[in-house]
């Protein structure tokens, strides 16, 4: 009967090993995750995530600038004035917003 036919697909569908592993992987990622922001949105580290995640985000915009500057350089090479205002203009960026300072007050907690 077309029952039995169903009922022995399900069994054989539950016993298959890639569907079960499937579905288990699925249930514990979600739990996993539900468990990760539980933790991230009660704990103190919360902040320090932040944090982190801020200054991390202020380091490559830096680096992003200096990467361009240096396409600029390497284009403009032999004019020396302009590539002397330019390294000026970066520095002073760098110091005016005191990311080595930043940078140098992170290094003992990352290590």
């Amino acid at each position: 009967t077309e029952k039995e036919t169903i009922a022995t697909k399900f069994q054989r569908l539950k016993r298959d090993p890639s569907i079960v592993n499937q579905q288990v992987a699925i249930e514990h990622l979600n739990s996993l995750d539900e468990r990760l922001n539980i933790i991230i949105v009660s704990s103190d580290e919360r902040g320090h995530y932040l944090d982190f995640e801020q200054i991390h985000w202020k380091v490559q915009i830096h680096f992003a600038q200096l990467e361009h500057i240096m396409e600029i350089l390497n284009k403009k090479q032999g004019n020396l004035a302009q590539t002397e205002q330019l390294f000026q203009e970066y520095k002073r960026k760098i110091h005016d917003e005191k990311i080595i300072a930043t940078i140098e007050g992170l290094l003992p907690e990352l290590t």
